[in-house]
């Protein structure tokens, strides 16, 4: 497969792939595993996370095998078609699935058809033909909303949290009337699930939380050593290593203070994790894994009756709209939840001044302490969410 045009050295290039002086016996299914460790290596040197290379090589492969085609017999007809096929069934796609593998396979058109890359004057040499850009703007789907989740996945009702948690509860006092050794699993998943919604994590974030991410707060003493939970492998985007950001204990939460401590100090060292920093450690002294989450979560949604919809995730949702409904400043949440700055403090010195400064958020004393909602004597929608 001989070449005339030069293509520049750079990750993926046809010429560091595919050896000059080798004739593959049966080129098609070779240039096509060749063009895809080419755009391996090329989203490599980006920097992009292992499994964000392999979910889009799988997308690639996917693709392919539908439409029994290679990419330089590829038409704008197979998009249309794969994607109609996708979003049929029982169990259609989501829209942001559906426009992020779009996204994935008009990235892939544009590195084999970029004429630094050698694969297309390759093709067209071998083939007689080569690949082109099939994604154009007519089969695929703009990103025109700013929240694109299921309809039937709302934030729960402070009922239907009430609910999840007496059910997490439940579950712990079943298996210790029974005697079962899964007793600490249990008290483990029902704290968890307690601290996803008290400080609204992500499930990669809430696996990967240490011991030390526990932090003081000087603006909060009473909570002692959980008055903030510093997130270290945030949502990473466009190759950027995971994003920081420190997610304070708000009073209209603070019952996750005992509850925290209860786990760390007494229940934790149940499982005998020795030097093992993780906050949520399996029976075989590991870190709970993101699979494990889901297999969690299901199981005490399932036991609560809620729809077989709600994910975990929901649980985010759900902190995000209550903060907003305990009077919170719009800002305030945005920069909490932010990837790109921190808050350190929740509460100012009275008299300061409304304004945002300093990295944290100013709270006059009307949203700092909600009358009546969450108090002792609450009942109703309005009850307080003992653990």
């Amino acid at each position: 497969m001989g070449v005339a045009e030069q293509t520049a050295d750079v990750p993926g290039t046809f010429r560091l792939i595919v050896p000059g002086n080798v004739r593959a016996l049966d080129p098609g299914p070779t240039m096509f595993d060749a063009m895809l460790r080419g755009w391996e290596q090329q989203r490599r040197s980006r920097l992009l996370a292992k499994k964000t290379i392999s979910d889009r090589l799988s997308l690639v492969r996917r693709f392919a095998l539908f439409t029994a085609t290679y990419p330089w017999e590829w038409t704008p007809e197979d998009v249309e078609a794969y994607f109609s096929h996708q979003l049929s069934g029982a169990s259609p796609l989501a829209h942001s699935t559906v426009r992020g593998q779009q996204g994935d396979l008009q990235m892939f058109c544009a590195f084999v058809s970029d004429r630094r890359y050698g694969w297309a004057a390759a093709c067209d040499e071998v083939f007689g033909q080569a690949p082109v850009q099939v994604c154009h703007d007519w089969n695929t789907t703009d990103h025109v909303a700013e929240y694109e989740g299921r309809p039937g996945r709302p934030a729960l009702t402070y009922d239907e949290l009430q609910t999840l948690f007496d059910a997490a509860d439940d579950l712990v006092e079943l298996k210790r009337k029974r005697r079962r050794k899964e007793v600490l699993a249990a008290w483990r998943d029902t704290v968890m699930i307690k601290q996803v919604y008290a400080y609204g994590t992500r499930r990669r974030e809430t696996s990967m939380l240490d011991l030390p991410d526990l932090r003081h707060n000087p603006r909060a003493k009473q909570y002692r050593r959980f008055g903030a939970l510093e997130v270290r492998f945030g949502k990473a985007a466009r190759g950027s290593p995971p994003k920081r950001r420190t997610v304070l204990t708000v009073p209209e939460v603070d019952w996750i203070v005992p509850v925290l401590e209860e786990w760390v100090d007494e229940v934790r060292g149940g499982f005998s994790p020795g030097a093992h920093p993780a906050l949520w450690v399996t029976e075989r002294r590991g870190r709970l894994g993101l699979r494990r989450l889901d297999e969690v979560f299901a199981a005490i949604r399932d036991h609560a009756g809620l729809p077989d919809e709600l994910e975990l995730h929901c649980l985010r949702h759900t902190y995000i709209t209550h903060l907003i409904e305990f009077g919170y400043p719009e800002r305030f949440v945005q920069l909490l939840l932010s990837l790109q700055q921190r808050v350190h403090d929740v509460q100012h010195e009275p008299g300061t001044g409304g304004d945002l400064c300093g990295g944290g958020g100013y709270l006059p004393p009307s949203t700092r302490q909600s009358p009546g909602r969450f108090g002792a004597g609450a009942t109703g929608a309005d009850a307080r969410l003992v653990a």
